[in-house]
């Protein structure tokens, strides 16, 4: 139907971005991507542009925690010890690529 959402199961995106669906889930348990329904068995269903649109957001924001914190003298500004930096990255970085 023209101008209505395509919702797919977490299979189909898993494949396209050659992930498991076990991924998928931890991004959604993560905020990463939103389900745009659950059935009634607790299967979460995707709207193709809206998980697209999600997953671009996270990567520009993991891109930009990276970013922010590259340089000594910002990190010594914002008090961010190297330990909180260490986590951060890994945190993100682990969220945001696909291939984990």
């Amino acid at each position: 139907m023209p101008g209505q959402s395509r919702l797919i199961s977490s299979s189909e995106p898993a494949r396209e971005l050659g992930i498991t669906r076990q991924t998928i889930a931890r991004w959604v348990q993560r905020g990463v991507i939103t389900p745009a329904s659950v059935t009634a068995r607790g299967q979460a269903r995707f709207d193709v542009e809206q998980a697209k649109r999600e997953l671009r957001v996270h990567t520009k924001r993991a891109a930009g925690v990276r970013n922010a914190l590259a340089s000594q003298d910002r990190r010594d500004a914002l008090g961010i010890s190297p330990h909180a930096v260490v986590v951060l990255l890994v945190t993100e970085s682990v969220s945001a690529n696909p291939l984990r």
